[in-house]
């Protein structure tokens, strides 16, 4: 089993059909509002900041990882989504791999960004690790995908 970084997320969906990032990111936002994380009347704002920031950089990390990110005014807390799309994945990233497992999270803008970014380098180094990686996508339905994350794929 694979080792590694553990994340707490307030969503996790399991083998999404979804054919581009904006599919995913568009259900990574609605299953946050249904979670009551995020406020469902400003769905439109967070669907924005996110394809705006995405706009200005892909997010594709490699090794089959995205994480597209913005720092959004109505936001109080870092709230996070980590999404395993479904085979075949979504259009490869600029390593070849297609993206598989997308992290898609905002941050409050005036919190000074330190979580953010932390978060950031966390992702990083967990889609640099090809055991981390093979754990999160060979593990087995929804309830293994969430012990993976949760766990960072120590038993």
């Amino acid at each position: 089993m694979a080792s590694g970084e553990a994340f707490g997320a307030d969503v996790v969906l399991s083998d999404l059909p979804a054919r581009n990032l904006q599919q995913v990111m568009d259900a990574a936002l609605d299953a946050l509002a249904e979670a009551r994380a995020v406020p469902p009347g400003g769905l439109a704002i967070l669907r924005k900041a996110l394809r705006v920031r995405e706009a200005a950089g892909a997010t594709a990390v490699g090794n089959g990882v995205a994480m597209p990110h913005a720092r959004v005014a109505s936001i109080r807390r870092l709230v996070l989504a980590v999404i395993r799309v479904k085979a075949p994945g979504l259009p490869p990233a600029p390593d070849g791999k297609p993206v598989r497992i997308v992290f898609c999270f905002l941050s409050p803008l005036n919190a000074g960004g330190h979580d953010h970014l932390v978060l950031l380098q966390r992702i990083a180094r967990a889609s640099q690790d090809p055991l981390w990686v093979k754990g999160a996508l060979e593990a087995t339905g929804p309830g293994g995908f969430a012990h993976h994350l949760k766990t960072g794929g120590h038993r």
